[in-house]
């Protein structure tokens, strides 16, 4: 017994091994005395030049009040010393880029910063930032650049953290191939025209959170173990496309969530083992405005899609709805009136369609019915949701189907459901998988794992205890 334990834990220790992030600590600040003047070297580089760091520890806590652009190289590091924002950016046309800042202040009211930015046309690229309570922060920045960085929070309570990277009344503004974590968002607010692109955002609150940002391009990023993935608020003119959004875990975790926003354009993307896929509140808000949701993958989340009572207008074609406890629902039950399945003949993949495709055409020759009894159940008292995949909520269904009489009123009806999943592009960055060297080792743990359990069962007397 002690030798397969010890092989199960040596499985589970390799596993983790193999499939975690490292966790990243910070030192600690250093002390003001240990720390180069950087704010002499800044005041001696004139307007339109090149300051290029050697490797050391800087002092920071002052202005940039130029346009220079600053340059590290391996171990560069800008210390605040946690007391206020590292570094102030009050210029446009700032540069900096290929180092380490770390060890801002702790105060939320005073926005403690690694970067605090409050020229135009910014540009911040193959950076890390760490222990920093915000990353970056943008004000009145239009046109900068945040490209290729690594940016993580302060080790402090979820609610005392500092978003990511903030944008504030910044269009124009372009985010790509960052990975930020343990922090609370990041966040356009008042930012038309932003591109955030192939970024890897985990561990906070919104992966990213659009506010009253117009004409937005959110493309080929992954949003992982967020309280919701993307939230898409008082926005109009939003392309959502080939993205992954998962895991987003809690009461009311989404995948993606909309509220009071219009042409939201949705392909491609993967919504993956959350609370519910995706979220839609007063999306459209003006009549006669259609949300566009195509080509998405919806699988194994508790509730595919979910919606308020009063959403209209949304069309849905070429979906797949993949093994969801629910593929969809309203929040406090009923149908989905007013919202459209099958869009010039071509509806979704539903993987509890129990149709059949006699012509071959691809379409299922009869509707899908969203109409289980213990869904509807469930829509109506959440509580019972304790019960799902049980034969008990699986006995209501099948009462149902025999029974016309129990049967709900579906909740939505796909004129032309696919019988296949429809083919999905590959993801733009789709995360790597685990080396050849590791799987080879987990494949040998695993065969030594089943060497053993069948070898001790050979030597077990027969009825013996284990």
């Amino acid at each position: 017994m002690r030798g397969r334990h010890a092989l199960y834990g040596a499985l589970l220790a390799l596993v983790a091994v193999s499939f975690s992030v490292a966790d990243l600590v910070p030192a600690a600040p250093v002390a003001a005395a240990e720390r180069e003047d950087l704010a002499a070297l800044v005041a001696a580089t004139p307007a339109g030049g090149t300051l290029q760091l050697d490797p050391g520890v800087y002092a920071g806590g002052f202005t940039i009040d130029r346009p220079i652009t600053i340059v590290g190289s391996p171990g560069t590091v800008i210390d605040g010393g946690g007391e206020g924002s590292v570094l102030t950016v009050a210029s446009p046309d700032v540069t900096i880029t290929d180092l380490e800042i770390r060890a801002s202040g702790t105060s939320l009211q005073h926005e403690d910063s690694a970067v605090h930015v409050l020229g135009e046309r910014f540009t911040f690229q193959r950076c890390r930032i760490v222990d920093s309570l915000f990353g970056l922060y943008l004000v009145d920045s239009p046109g900068s650049t945040i490209t290729d960085n690594e940016i993580s929070g302060k080790d402090v309570e979820f609610t005392r953290r500092g978003d990511g990277i903030h944008v504030y009344t910044s269009s124009g503004t372009t985010v790509e191939r960052n990975h930020v974590f343990d922090g609370r968002d990041v966040i356009a607010f008042f930012s038309d025209d932003v591109v955030v692109r192939d970024n890897l955002m985990e561990n906070g609150r919104y992966g990213l959170h659009l506010m009253y940002s117009d004409n937005v391009l959110v493309e080929g990023n992954r949003f992982l173990h967020a309280s919701t993935g993307l939230y898409v608020m008082y926005s109009v003119g939003i392309v959502v496309r080939d993205n992954v959004m998962a895991m987003a875990e809690g009461p009311s975790a989404y995948g993606m969530a909309t509220k009071e926003s219009d042409v939201v354009d949705v392909t491609g993307n993967r919504f993956v083992s959350n609370r519910a896929g995706i979220f839609m509140d007063g999306s459209p808000f003006t009549g006669g405005v259609i949300g566009n949701f195509a080509g998405n993958v919806f699988a194994y989340n508790i509730v595919g899609a979910l919606f308020q009572p009063s959403v209209r207008n949304n069309y849905f074609a070429s979906n797949a709805f993949i093994d969801n406890q629910e593929q969809v629902s309203a929040t406090t039950g009923g149908a989905l009136d007013g919202n459209v399945w099958t869009v010039d003949g071509v509806g979704n993949h539903w993987s509890d369609y129990a149709g059949f495709d006699a012509d071959g055409d691809g379409i299922g020759d009869v509707p899908y019915r969203a109409e289980g009894l213990y869904n509807d159940l469930t829509d109506r008292y959440p509580e019972l949701t304790f019960f799902a995949e049980t034969p008990a909520a699986r006995a209501l269904d099948a009462a149902a189907r025999a029974f016309p009489t129990l049967r709900p009123d579906p909740k939505l009806i796909d004129d032309g459901p696919l019988v296949r999943a429809p083919e999905i592009s590959p993801l733009r960055n789709a995360p790597p998988g685990p080396s050849r060297v590791a799987l080879l080792a987990m494949s040998a743990i695993l065969v030594a794992v089943a060497v053993t359990l069948v070898t001790t069962a050979i030597r077990r007397p027969f009825g013996a205890a284990t």
